[in-house]
């Protein structure tokens, strides 16, 4: 009897006897609700044997017979010794006229004999690649979770330009997060203004691990106009690892030096003595080429029109809108009708909850609490939950009227 058919027995027992609910029970064997009844009617009459599969203990009916296996092997051993095995199964439908194998079941029959030969996959060449020319064209960034002061770890979230090693802005936070990225990202086109490409992890808060072009990250570099690019492996954004082993190298030991330990002075001490005085003095190089692609930073409204989060949710037909289990009464003076009508729900930095159709404020009131419908729990990465936790924000107190 298999493992799994005991482990089954053990959860449809606690199921039949009360100790757990069938959506616990479900939850423990991976099963839907329904096939937790069905096993444990099998159960009921047949006892653990009831648990096994129907197919348990029969041989497959396209099972290869053992004299054609043995004789198989022995023509692969004795004739035709030395015969790659592509060269080998054309040789036994040829002329051995042994049609009823396949190609599949020779390589893992000689597998299992230990005959098989793996042939080793040529190296892909990897060449340095060479910085960008010009400042301002390529920002890495990339997070980097250490001890930097004693007993406590903590994320320090940066961005080095690829031409100049120029590290415009970095700030420690509790946990590598959206919002920290955003809050740096802000930071650095205040300070230097707008990157052509930003180079990335594969984060799933930066739209990486599932590819989301509609992430939330990726939304808000398509209106920046900066090109996302996600980095295959940690040495492909080396220039960004390179930095966090200066930092955790002599970062660290200034910040043990001046008694640093609080995230704030952590802040002001990073950006406003070591990256001045040591790290721009010690460690960037000049740019191959004159000039700088840093674009323009847009006006502050406009960076808090983009540095939010982005919510499509349909307006019912009593012009309310359900967002994040609570119901908003639309109070703006329209003109005509928005019942059915995608309006977009944005949440700021400050936790305030705003609601624009066409470019027109909502001017959204909290009404009440509602249950969620078919199409309005929130799908988008990162979720809302995840996203109010790191703000610590509640909107039903924050919500704009």
């Amino acid at each position: 009897m298999s493992l799994d058919t005991l482990n089954r027995d053990e959860v449809v027992r606690d199921f039949a006897s009360g100790r757990l609910s069938r959506k616990e029970a479900a939850a423990a064997l991976g099963k839907s609700e329904r096939q937790v009844s069905r096993m444990t009617k099998r159960w009921q009459s047949k006892g653990v044997l009831g648990l096994e599969h129907g197919l348990a203990g029969r041989a497959p009916p396209n099972r290869l017979k053992a004299d054609l296996t043995e004789k198989v092997l022995k023509l692969l051993l004795g004739k035709y010794s030395g015969f790659n095995l592509r060269h080998f199964h054309e040789q036994l439908v040829e002329h051995e006229k042994i049609t009823g194998i396949s190609y599949p079941s020779i390589k893992r029959m000689a597998r299992m004999s230990g005959l098989g030969r793996c042939r080793k996959r040529r190296s892909k060449i990897r060449k340095r690649r060479q910085r960008f020319s010009q400042a301002g064209y390529m920002l890495q960034m990339d997070g980097s979770r250490h001890f930097w002061w004693k007993g406590e770890e903590r994320c320090l979230i940066a961005g080095i330009d690829d031409a100049t090693s120029d590290v415009p802005y970095g700030e420690f936070s509790m946990t590598e997060t959206l919002e920290g990225y955003m809050r740096v990202l802000r930071r650095v086109i205040e300070l230097r203004g707008v990157p052509r490409v930003l180079y990335v992890d594969k984060a799933s808060w930066l739209g990486g691990i599932s590819h989301d072009e509609n992430s939330q990250f990726h939304r808000m570099c398509e209106e920046l106009g900066v090109r996302v690019i996600h980095a295959q492996s940690a040495e492909a954004k080396g220039r960004v690892e390179r930095l966090w082993g200066t930092l955790q190298d002599r970062l660290v030991s200034e910040i043990r030096l001046h008694g640093v330990k609080a995230i704030e002075k952590a802040n002001g001490y990073l950006n406003e003595i070591f990256i001045p005085q040591t790290w721009s003095k010690k460690f960037t190089i000049t740019a191959q080429s004159p000039g700088v692609l840093y674009r323009p930073c847009p006006k502050s409204q406009d960076l808090d029109q983009i540095f939010c989060l982005k919510f499509d949710r349909q307006v019912r037909k009593d012009h309310t809108v359900l967002f994040a289990n609570q119901v908003y009464g639309v109070t703006a003076d329209l003109l005509h009708s928005i019942a059915r009508k995608n309006a977009e729900i944005r949440i700021y930095c400050d936790g305030s909850l705003r609601g624009y159709y066409g470019g027109k404020d909502l001017e959204l009131r909290q009404e009440r609490k509602g249950c969620w419908g078919k199409h309005d729990k929130p799908k988008e990465s990162p979720g809302l939950t995840t996203w109010l936790k790191v703000l610590g924000t509640d909107l039903s107190v924050h919500s704009a009227s």
